[in-house]
């Protein structure tokens, strides 16, 4: 893992395609894999030192802008993990783009729906900001194709949750059972990327989608694939 505290290496990660202004920080660290996420989130959770997550900068609302604290750059999460073409999904690390996620299933015949846009973005990033572009219109934002996740929590500690799991439930001695731990506001039936993500049908996995870094940092994304139209 490499941490540095130099202004001239922070200096690239105050600013993204937000342009907004004002940015600081007092260290930016390059975690090259899970363990060293951990550990960072660890540490700065012990000490109460904020940690801003940094994806490839190219998001135009300023989130990854810092204003104090710890940058944590994801982009040596990067990589192909694995291409399933008989079950139709790919695992990837967090720091992969978009366009490199594409060409290695797009060789192998297959697409992954989404277009954000901007194939220079994160897959990381992609799911934090549940990002949709032009193809949303008939394939659907970056929620319905995420599979699995891999997540570090402020604590360190890991998760491991895959689509169709509901472990967000508590029993009580009612005869109704289980009863969902979930948020009681509703999310508006509009195309909306603010606030935290609730459904009665609501999975693990989407608590993480859209939420823009602060419940957890996505580390490994599994994606679901179709088969490239002719």
């Amino acid at each position: 893992m490499i941490r540095s505290s130099d202004p001239d290496i922070i200096r690239p990660y105050l600013e993204d395609a937000s342009n907004l202004a004002g940015g600081f920080a007092n260290e930016v660290v390059f975690p090259e894999n899970e363990k060293d996420v951990s550990q960072i989130l660890a540490e700065a959770s012990a000490k109460k030192i904020p940690v801003t997550v940094a994806g490839n900068g190219t998001g135009l609302t300023g989130a990854r802008i810092p204003f104090g604290g710890i940058v944590l750059s994801t982009e040596k999460l990067g990589g192909i993990q694995e291409v399933d073409m008989t079950k139709r999904y790919a695992v990837a690390g967090a720091g992969t783009t978009l366009r490199q996620l594409q060409e290695s299933v797009n060789e192998k015949g297959f697409l992954y729906p989404p277009d954000p846009t901007e194939q220079n973005a994160f897959i990381g990033a992609s799911v934090s900001t549940n990002a949709s572009g032009a193809r949303s219109f008939k394939y659907g934002a970056t929620r319905r194709w995420i599979r699995r996740l891999k997540v570090v929590l402020s604590d360190g500690s890991v998760l491991d949750i895959q689509r169709g799991q509901r472990p967000f439930l508590r029993f009580e001695k009612e005869k109704k059972g289980a009863v969902p731990l979930v948020p009681t506001y509703r999310t508006p039936p509009i195309k909306n990327a603010a606030g935290y993500y609730v459904d009665d049908r609501l999975d693990p996995v989407d608590l993480f989608i859209g939420a823009e870094g602060t419940l957890g940092v996505v580390t490994v994304v599994e994606v679901d694939l179709i088969p490239k139209p002719e």
